[in-house]
């Protein structure tokens, strides 16, 4: 019998993976210190897509994890928020 240790998750977990990221790249992106850029969010939402999310699911998760930062940057919350209406 044959085992495979190492196989693909299901599609479920890879859509939770990728709504996590992307709430997580949202939030660094409008903090003060420390953030990544407008574009890695945008290319973290193209591969979320390419999971099998919608544009709706995307948008939400960035938004919710835009919400959760305190004393965000308004410059970058407003770059985010062009990018992704």
């Amino acid at each position: 019998m044959k085992t495979l240790i190492c196989q693909e998750p299901p599609d479920i977990f890879r859509k939770e993976w990728a709504l996590r990221d992307l709430r997580g790249a949202a939030a660094s992106c409008v903090r003060r210190i420390k953030s990544c850029h407008v574009n890695q969010v945008v290319g973290m939402e193209k591969r979320a897509r390419t999971y099998g999310l919608v544009k709706e699911e995307t948008l939400l998760a960035i938004h919710e994890g835009m919400a959760g930062v305190p004393n965000p940057d308004l410059e970058k919350v407003e770059a985010l928020k062009k990018a992704f209406p």
